[in-house]
């Protein structure tokens, strides 16, 4: 006032704002001068509101502020029994080119994004920034047909997408959920769910898929399978049902080294005590990348296969190395990368007999992280492996440029070698090709002493596969070195 200052913090004032005892709006009727004092309290609460629901991008609302307005929505009476289309709109790459290039980079992709659909809505839609890689859109009071020309349109406009940033092309996928609201049936909660569901069962499809909930069937069905297995997942850490298992990698020649080699693999227990059963990792591994938790299997496999080594040295000494697999997700965890770095300070010999595996599909996907992950393990004296090469779209330019020590041939080509001169040709190119680079070759799922005479013939380095070795236990490993 004209004699009094007040100042509060904004806890402080929101605390004030949420017990009445500061009250926002204007009372014409009040002199000028109270006017005034009033006008300055509703700035502030416009503008903690503002902050509350927008996004920092500019112009678009943060989930809150969405939520707030599909609420909203659902009270009007005059929209309660009209129908709305709710589409939820998400993108690979964005995650990566954050933790890559920054908050710079990436806030300058998802404004151009939130430009390019500003440009296709009518002023009475709604889009939101709902988290950092995708978008939200509400369409008030339209039919399916109307809805599903502007996602065509967006979808078409965002399939060739791409974003530079510093010499640096990144290209963008898209996928699009759809599904009709109706407030009087539907909460603003079980809305949102379903266009996540319908979103994720596009993403499960491939890239720049749209997807309307009704017509996703079984997908749905798998969608909300997910959230009983994150549970389930919890409850295999909490009852120790992972174990580590090994199988051998083969030399195939006199040329390579004769002390054995093994890769490290995941191992899940049934629960059921009375069986030695494990359950198929190829069907639990898809199952993890999608709920984002594949980071924390390959934390714990690092960590277990750690403390094995420590209390075993006379057993590794023995062996010529261990490779170990790494997802996508993990070569750029900062849990995973500062585990590793302590580790390797303390146990500097250990590094030195570890492949870290990257699929080839991860190499090209995660280019800039597999880069960064190399180039710091490296430094330990850790050796790499490209894994199931000929499985993704691999250039021999990145091949060169990553430096990896090996090259593992994708398993599709080796099963029927000896039947087929497709594959045949296939396998001899990619050691060709691999030898040229000064890398060894390893072939895998081999399954028959035929196969084995062709790899020989090619001279292809290892083999590795239930013919040559079944995996067993890690801890059985003492009984057979």
């Amino acid at each position: 006032s004209a004699t009094e200052q007040l100042e509060l913090s904004l806890e402080e004032f929101n605390l004030k704002l949420n017990s009445n005892f500061i009250r926002a709006g204007e009372d014409l009727n009040l002199p000028m001068l109270e006017r005034a004092e009033y006008a300055v309290v509703d700035d502030a609460v416009s503008k903690i509101k503002h902050q509350a629901t927008h996004s920092h991008i500019q112009g678009i609302l943060n989930r809150n502020g969405f939520m707030l307005n599909l609420t909203n929505v659902s009270r009007d009476r005059r929209r309660f029994d009209q129908t709305h289309v709710l589409m939820v709109i998400g993108f690979d790459q964005i995650e990566m080119i954050y933790t890559q290039r920054g908050m710079e980079a990436g806030d300058l992709l998802i404004q151009s994004i939130a430009d390019k659909f500003i440009s296709q809505l009518r002023k009475e839609d709604i889009l939101a920034a709902f988290t950092e890689s995708s978008f939200a859109l509400l369409f008030l009071n339209v039919d399916q047909q109307y809805t599903q020309g502007v996602a065509d349109k967006i979808l078409n406009q965002f399939k060739n997408f791409s974003f530079t940033h510093k010499d640096e092309t990144y290209s963008l996928g898209i996928n699009i959920g759809l599904v009709a609201y109706i407030p009087s049936i539907t909460s603003p909660e079980e809305g949102i769910r379903r266009a996540d569901a319908a979103y994720n069962a596009a993403a499960k499809a491939g890239r720049n898929i749209m997807q309307w909930y009704d017509n996703a069937g079984i997908a749905f069905d798998e969608q909300q399978s997910l959230a009983r297995w994150a549970g389930k997942i919890d409850r295999m850490f909490q009852n120790n049902r992972f174990f580590l298992r090994c199988q051998m990698i083969v030399p195939l020649n006199n040329t390579v080294a004769f002390m054995p080699r093994y890769e490290i693999l995941l191992g899940i227990r049934t629960d059921d005590p009375n069986t030695s059963e494990v359950i198929q990792i190829s069907e639990f591994i898809p199952i993890l990348e999608r709920l984002r938790r594949i980071h924390e299997i390959d934390l714990w496999v690092l960590t277990e296969f750690l403390d094995w080594v420590n209390d075993n040295e006379e057993i590794v000494n023995s062996i010529d190395s261990f490779s170990i697999n790494m997802s996508v997700l993990s070569l750029s965890n900062l849990d995973i990368l500062n585990f590793l770095h302590d580790q390797f300070m303390l146990q500097k010999n250990i590094a030195t007999k570890i492949f870290f595996e990257i699929t080839e599909t991860v190499a090209i996907e995660g280019y800039n992280a597999a880069q960064n992950f190399i180039d710091q393990m490296r430094h330990y004296g850790c050796r790499f492996s490209i894994d199931d090469f000929g499985s993704g779209h691999a250039s021999y330019t990145h091949l060169k440029n990553l430096s990896t020590n090996e090259l593992k041939i994708d398993g599709f080509f080796v099963k029927d070698i000896a039947q087929s001169n497709q594959d045949y040709a296939m396998v001899k190119s990619m050691n060709e090709i691999a030898h040229s680079l000064g890398m060894h070759t390893v072939a895998e799922h081999v399954d028959s002493i035929e196969a084995i005479k062709c790899l020989r013939d090619i001279g292809v380095d290892y083999a590795q596969g239930y013919y040559l070795h079944e995996p067993m236990p890690l801890d059985s490993l003492s009984h057979s070195v």
